[in-house]
């Protein structure tokens, strides 16, 4: 508290506040033991901590990542051309591999009844679809 709070107190708050600075005050030092905790003081901010530049960096770093993943870039990978493979390929499984790849590389919003009953999927998936779903 600096001298002016101090005035604005009235003489039980000033009172309590001088038994708080008694209790909470720490024992004095002698001049030796004064003079080695100053010199150690001083070393330690002298060391310089190999963190202070190393966190700054890393953080840049993660925050570059971040932002690299999470922006749309237009110059990504295109997607394979479904009609154009399936058609060579001739056979069911090869188209519905790259719808599904359609359908996860999307931006729409998948309504839930979209996705079917799952008759194809294994009795695993099953289960964990109906603990999610």
């Amino acid at each position: 508290m600096n001298e002016r709070q101090r005035r604005d107190l009235d003489t039980e708050e000033q009172a309590f506040v001088a038994r708080l600075t008694e209790h909470y005050a720490p024992p004095a030092m002698t001049p030796a033991r004064r003079a080695a905790f100053d010199e150690r003081l001083a070393a330690r901010l002298a060391r310089r901590s190999p963190w202070r530049v190393a966190v700054p960096a890393l953080a840049g770093v993660a925050a570059a990542a971040l932002v690299w993943l999470a922006v749309p870039w237009p110059y990504g990978p295109t997607p394979p051309e479904t009609a154009g493979v399936a058609a060579v390929a001739g056979s069911g499984e090869t188209a519905t591999v790259f719808a599904a790849y359609d359908w996860f590389t999307s931006a729409a919003p998948v309504d839930v009844s979209d996705l079917g009953d799952g008759d194809d999927l294994p009795d695993d998936y099953l289960a964990i679809s109906e603990i999610f779903l």
